[in-house]
């Protein structure tokens, strides 16, 4: 645990350099770890984000590894110039676990008052959410909560929501964990363990087309602090999250692939937070 979180703040504080990894066919995404040779290529893909059917400066890209011993890897980044932000997230499943053991939050922010520069590492193992914190130069926090018997853990970004989407339905409600990012500039609550109960059903099977592709889909709703009545969730039967729809916003899936069309390394240092510009 202590291991992990070190070389997170060895990322952060020494700025020490990020692979770049081509997977798509407009932009390279940055990882917080390395793609080992041994890795086995799963997935991948790229959520675009509309308001009001304008197309706006957000992409969150993903792929999905497996490791020889059966690890599952998932690497987010994602990417707003339009709000000044970056966040990478890093997630691992161990073969035959349930859920996702273990998450790693890297965080930029140039907003004016924001939080700047953070990082968290969430262990779920033995009943615990053990959570250790870096925020703006602060000392590291630790946070350890036990575990709910219904928890599911949701890290944040859309790629999840295919499988966390059919796991709340299941249970009717659940307490989801994700870490909290609600307001940028609160500095003693970003990327805390957050867990809200929440509810999901599956409404209605649909075949839908999502930027060009179409895939056949289960809609459900979702009820949280940020989603109401109206929020809709179209999930492939993939397991994949095709398309998210809420108040005007529209998240859409793109450039999925479930086999590898080659991969171009390259390895790139990653500015200062205060002088980035958050593109790929």
């Amino acid at each position: 645990m202590y291991v992990g979180f070190c070389l997170i703040l060895s990322t952060v504080l020494i700025l020490g350099n990020y692979q770049i990894v081509v997977y798509f066919e407009d932009f390279s995404v940055r990882l917080i770890s390395p793609i080992a040779i041994d890795e086995i290529f799963q997935a991948s893909g790229v959520y675009l984000y509309y308001r009001d059917e304008q197309l706006l400066d957000i992409t969150e890209a993903w792929s999905i590894h497996r490791t020889p011993q059966g690890c599952t890897v998932t690497r987010i980044e994602r990417n707003a110039p339009a709000f000044g932000a970056l966040v990478l997230v890093e997630t691992r499943q161990p073969e035959g676990a349930t859920d996702i053991e273990q998450i790693e939050v890297h965080w930029w922010n140039q907003t004016p008052g924001a939080v700047g520069v953070a990082a968290a590492s969430y262990t779920l193992q033995n009943g615990v959410i053990d959570c250790l914190r870096w925020v703006d130069g602060s000392e590291l926090v630790r946070e350890s909560i036990l575990t709910p018997p219904t928890l599911v853990v949701s890290p944040l970004m859309r790629v999840f929501l295919g499988s966390v989407l059919p796991k709340v339905a299941d249970k009717g409600e659940a307490m989801v964990f994700v870490p909290w990012i609600h307001d940028p500039m609160d500095a003693d609550r970003l990327l805390t363990v957050d867990l809200e109960r929440r509810s999901a059903s599956a409404l209605s099977r649909e075949v839908i087309e999502v930027e060009g592709e179409e895939f056949s889909t289960t809609c459900y709703s979702y009820y949280s602090r940020t989603d109401d009545d109206d929020a809709r969730f179209w999930v492939a039967d993939s397991g994949v999250l095709a398309r998210y729809a809420w108040n005007g916003w529209d998240v859409r899936l793109a450039e999925y692939r479930t086999e590898e069309v080659g991969a171009e390394e390259d390895e790139a240092p990653y500015p200062l937070a205060s002088s980035a510009v958050f593109y790929g």
